[in-house]
């Protein structure tokens, strides 16, 4: 009720609420595969078999656990990424992550940004996004940051999570039940 945004509410209630928990792991489970497909097409859309097959290899060096000889690394599967990124979906209506390139400049993990941190600047041309962490920007301007909306607004910049609606009856059941133990 005292929450500072209606995402920061919905992230607050997703965690506490049972109908809410339960629509955004049904969400994710239902949206996610178990397994993927990787195809590589030239520009003019015939199959590729050579990218084909160096974006498998990519993608099985992405999936697999890193090396634990530096220590500590928390790199997840795409998997966990997946899971991380369609939660984000449902509770803020947009994700976003940046492609992490190794020295080599191939593809090395891909790390999910919280779209709740992430401020838009116009700039003549357009919007430009910047992540704001602990009060210092990080400009997202970079070939390797995307992010996607869900049900984009054309007025508004910022998203909308689909579970804002869901926002006053769990609220309201949350008081009816409040109510009725007092009763008891």
């Amino acid at each position: 009720r005292n929450g500072a945004d209606t995402a920061t509410i919905v992230r607050n209630l997703s965690r506490v609420s049972p109908e809410l928990a339960g629509g955004l792991a049904a969400s994710a489970r239902v949206g996610i595969p178990e397994r993927f497909i990787a195809i590589a097409r030239d520009p003019d859309g015939t199959f590729n078999n050579e990218a084909t097959r160096l974006a498998l290899q990519l993608l099985r060096q992405m999936n697999t656990m890193p090396d634990y000889i530096n220590g500590f690394s928390q790199v997840g599967s795409l998997r966990s990424v997946s899971e991380a990124l369609a939660k984000e979906m449902m509770q803020t209506g947009a994700m976003a992550m940046e492609l992490v390139l190794d020295k080599q400049r191939l593809p090395n993990q891909f790390v999910p940004i919280g779209t709740s941190s992430i401020i838009f600047y116009e700039d003549g041309k357009g919007t430009k996004p910047t992540q704001k962490i602990g009060g210092t920007e990080i400009d997202l301007d970079i070939a390797t940051f995307f992010m996607v909306s869900l049900d984009p607004s054309l007025y508004d910049v910022y998203p909308q999570s689909p579970m804002e609606a869901a926002i006053q009856p769990v609220l309201a059941a949350t008081t009816f039940l409040a109510d009725m133990r007092k009763l008891c």
